[in-house]
């Protein structure tokens, strides 16, 4: 008997370093609820990923997902066949738009559509684009190699290699299969991600489930642009151990409140703010400790009659002695404490920190050494931008930077 399955959806997106809830980026159409689509084609999810000049990106950005969905949804042959209609109509609708616009207005996409039909995945993908497949404790990424997943602005010769969407007027996609089984994860993403975490790093966050992997995924974002559309298949009516469905949002958006500041790029003052927080608190719990010890070693007068002797007892003086010499040692020790706690937190974030300025400026430094090998003054000024924006986000880390 067919297993029925049903999915966890979680998205979420980071512009400018401010998250973002819904990103114009993804589009997920659920084939039950939404108008204009028929069931028996299966959910369809969109990513998209826009460079250029485009005076309008939310429009682009609309027009190409709603192209993709209804060219989708139109079709009656294969679904691998409907895919590639779909993006090839959008490739085109782009490289009119292209033509009719001035070459400041001018841009391109990457896309990932992916279609979840009767539990087999059909991956189609352009250009700039990514998606990740976690199952049997294993880890694929579609595609394997995209010169879009080594640096943000390829060379012209890469760039012919993998075009994007809008520079050609005939395109062909990448097409990826899979069929699924509850516990399955797959992960649509900008192509930044790659750059971002190793393969390892991400299969860790997903092994742990949809929530899991969100939360860890927009730690490791910091405030980089990056929009990922995460999508676990579990079978109808079975549990599966990961977080609540309906508590997760919840849980993350605390999650999210406690652990920002940490990796906020503003300078190490956030980060040593909340080294001393945990201080003041083993400072508070040792004070109240040391206070009840004294109060516990003095004998507590009441009316009560007593024995005549007990006071005579010998180990009275040596209990006390012992009780002052861990008062002493605490005293000294909770201190020395604090200060490690203080020391190795700062430590953790500035070495965290130089590591996330080096790797800004390498990526300028690719956009910067890549302007030589283009052709058109449009694309030298977009990887000249690129390279600006890039150490922006370095001094911003460090003001103080020789960038």
């Amino acid at each position: 008997m067919d297993v029925q399955l049903k999915t966890v959806v979680r998205q979420f997106g980071i512009s400018k370093g401010q998250p973002v809830s819904q990103p114009r980026q993804i589009k997920v159409v659920d084939a039950t609820a939404a108008p204009g689509a028929r069931p028996s084609r299966g959910d369809l999810y969109i990513l998209l990923e826009v460079l250029g000049g485009f005076p309008d990106v939310g429009f682009v950005l609309d027009q190409l997902a709603s192209i993709i969905t209804e060219e989708y949804y139109r079709g009656t042959g294969s679904t691998t066949g409907s895919i590639g209609a779909a993006l090839r109509a959008a490739n085109e609708w782009l490289f009119e738009e292209n033509l009719n616009s001035p070459r400041e207005q001018r841009g391109v996409a990457g896309v990932t559509c992916a279609v979840l039909r009767d539990g087999q995945l059909y991956l189609g993908q352009i250009g700039p684009a990514l998606a990740y497949l976690w199952q049997a404790d294993s880890l694929r990424r579609c595609p394997e190699d995209s010169p879009w997943l080594r640096q943000a602005i390829p060379s012209d010769t890469e760039r012919a290699a993998s075009p994007p969407l809008g520079v050609r007027r005939v395109i062909e996609p990448q097409f990826h299969h899979a069929a699924l089984e509850p516990g399955d994860t797959f992960i649509l993403a900008s192509p930044a991600l790659a750059r971002l975490a190793t393969g390892e790093v991400i299969a860790e966050g997903i092994a742990r489930g949809p929530d899991a992997a969100a939360q860890e995924l927009r730690r490791l974002a910091g405030e980089q642009d990056l929009n990922v559309l995460i999508v676990g298949v579990q079978a109808e009516g079975v549990l599966v151990p990961w977080p609540d469905v309906e508590e997760a949002p919840e849980e993350l958006e605390e999650v999210e409140e406690v652990r920002r500041p940490a990796r906020r790029r503003r300078g190490p003052a956030l980060s040593v703010e909340s080294a001393l927080g945990t201080a003041r608190q083993l400072l508070q719990q040792a004070q109240h400790g040391l206070g009840a010890l004294p109060r516990r070693l003095v004998p507590q007068r009441s009316g009560a009659a007593r024995p005549a002797r007990p006071v005579r007892r010998t180990p009275a003086a040596p209990r006390g002695r012992f009780d002052s010499r861990v008062i002493g040692v605490l005293a000294i020790l909770v201190p020395v404490l604090v200060l490690a706690i203080v020391l190795i937190t700062r430590y953790q974030y500035e070495s965290s920190r130089r590591a996330q300025i080096a790797a800004l400026l390498r990526q300028a430094s690719d956009a910067r050494a890549s302007i030589v090998t283009m052709g058109q003054r449009d694309q030298q000024r977009q990887a000249l931008l690129q390279a600006i924006s890039l150490i922006d986000q370095a001094l911003q880390l460090d003001p103080q930077e020789p960038a």
